[in-house]
């Protein structure tokens, strides 16, 4: 016999979860703004940086006498479900509406919560997308936009299994609040230090036209010089055997971001490639505006369309930096090829980069940002690791 019990469970909730059909614990709500009187908002799906709709939000927006009477009306704790594929997924997400009063378009579904059932309970049991999506894949009406028919969400035969008390639902909705809450201020804190380093690679060398920065660090002076690449870095084109040395691979990699997605010395991988050693920097020229570089901080063999490049006449760690500069990236994007676009070393080597005219400055300039990556490296890996609580969570807190 099934047991309806959750593997992780609040101290004082006790018995067996409810198996109850869909329609038993949502109700359409098919109310219309038709008299206009809801204009001004308009409920939108938010992408992250990684393009994937993550939460739904109240906007506001001005329709400039634009009819909006076919749109339904959203209230406060309304439910509401993008019922129309949306761009990173086949279907859309199932929100609480915390927000004000607005009005969604036919591409969404708005749902009451019957009685005895707490609306961000649902929100939570069906943030998984495969959840909701296996209840309503039969009732998608197959065509251009293979939009759902909603409105037969009573005759789905399919069960969930949800508290008897409405108590045991609103505490686990508050613990999921609260984790949502954190999540948002990771998030945030982690943006904050991306434009911080954005703003920083953007004033800390000189602008076009320009032989001295806008910021710079106190006791430097004089003009920055500027020298083709190839003087202060070479490619190195020793090959190698992965195996006994780690592996690095394009997918290794945290576009962007300069960080391993894994531990590389765990990986089995024997591919040939280039040699690199520690102080290297691997450049992917291939599809170079996905910013695949890494300061290499151990020996190990790049495997697939990398460039090694070695310091010759400046710092490590700020040739690094130079790489992930605006002036640099905008040159190695003029690449060759249209599929597959590569940076051209003949056009990347010759280009004149602004240097500082002393080692020490370049060191300043190379410590500073070598901290402000590592501050990011660690939030990331914070905000990662509440990714993985909250997904544990939703995975053995529901039946």
């Amino acid at each position: 016999m099934d047991s309806f019990k959750p593997l992780v469970r609040f101290a004082g909730f006790e018995g067996e979860w409810e198996k109850v059909k869909l329609g038993d614990c949502l109700e359409i709500s098919t109310e219309k703004n038709e008299d206009n009187t809801y204009g001004i908002n308009e409920v939108l799906s938010v992408s992250d940086e990684e393009g994937v709709v993550n939460q739904i939000q109240l906007l506001g927006r001005s329709y400039a006498g634009k009819s909006v009477s076919s749109y339904k009306v959203l209230k406060t704790n309304q439910i509401v479900y993008t019922k129309s594929p949306l761009k990173a997924k086949p279907f859309g997400i199932i929100k609480v509406n915390k927000g004000d009063i607005g009005i969604v378009s036919v591409l969404y579904a708005v749902f009451d919560a019957k009685k005895g059932v707490f609306p961000d309970f649902i929100h939570y049991y069906f943030e998984p997308p495969f959840r909701i999506n296996n209840y309503l894949h039969p009732l998608i009406k197959r065509g251009a936009k293979n939009t759902m028919n909603i409105s037969d969400i009573d005759s789905l035969q399919g069960e969930i299994a949800i508290p008897c008390s409405i108590e045991e639902q609103q505490s686990i909705s508050n613990y999921f609040t609260k984790l949502d809450e954190e999540l948002t201020l990771q998030t945030q804190k982690l943006s904050k230090l991306k434009q911080i380093k954005a703003a920083s690679l953007q004033n800390m060398f000189p602008q076009e036209g320009q032989t001295v920065p806008l910021v710079r660090f106190s006791g430097f002076g004089g003009e920055w010089e500027k020298v083709p690449f190839a003087e202060i870095a070479v490619r190195a084109e020793q090959s190698g055997v992965s195996g006994e040395l780690p592996g690095v691979e394009y997918d290794d990699i945290v576009s962007g971001q300069g960080i391993l997605n894994k531990d590389i010395l765990k990986k089995e991988c024997v591919k040939c490639g280039k040699l690199f050693h520690s102080g290297d920097i691997l450049f992917g020229k291939l599809r170079p505006y996905l910013k695949n570089i890494l300061f290499a901080d151990f020996d190990g063999v790049a495997v697939g369309d990398f460039w090694v490049l070695r310091s010759t006449n400046s710092v490590n760690r700020f040739l690094y930096t130079i790489v992930n500069s605006y002036s640099f990236m905008k040159v190695a994007n003029v690449s060759s090829g249209s599929k597959m676009p590569r940076a051209d070393w003949k056009l990347v080597s010759s280009t004149r980069f602004a240097v500082p005219p002393t080692i020490e400055e370049q060191q300043a300039i190379a410590n500073y940002f070598t901290k402000l990556d590592r501050k990011i490296e660690l939030e990331t890996q914070k905000l990662e690791k509440l990714k993985q609580i909250k997904s544990a969570c939703l995975s053995k807190m529901f039946v």
